[in-house]
Parts: C-alpha cells; structure tokens; sequence
C-alpha cells in the first residue's frame, strides 16, 4: 500500500511549480513597467521642451530668490 501523503505531495508539486513560473512571470514583467514607468532619460528624451521649460522656470525662481541675499 503506498503513501497516501506521497501520492498528494506527488500531485501537487506540478501546481506549485506552475504557480511558481507564472509568479516568476509577473514579477519580471512588473520590474519591466516599473523601469520603464520611471526612466527619466527616456522621458526627457521624448519630449525634452516641458523640461527644458520647468529647468528655465525653477532656474528663475532660485535666482529670484537669492537677489535680496548680499554676501
């Protein structure tokens, strides 16, 4: 008479490696649309105008700020 706890075990270690491989999948394609999401040189390389734009604007708002200072 076998095991039955074998017999189980034997049936469910495919589900597992299965469920395994498909949690491996999503996790790698997750990282993939997170890199991407927040690659900032690749966003700035698609449309560089808005940053070359926000750059000149905190550029004058820093030099407004500092124009009361005297060293």
């Amino acid at each position: 008479m076998s095991d039955p706890i074998a017999v189980r075990r034997e049936r469910v270690i495919p589900a597992v490696e299965d469920s395994q491989r498909e949690l491996r999948h999503a996790l790698d394609d997750l990282q993939a649309a997170v890199q991407s999401r927040f690659d900032i040189r690749a966003r700035i390389a698609a449309e560089p105008f808005p940053w070359i734009v926000g750059g000149f604007v905190v550029g004058l708002w820093i030099g407004s700020s500092f124009r009361g200072v005297r060293p």
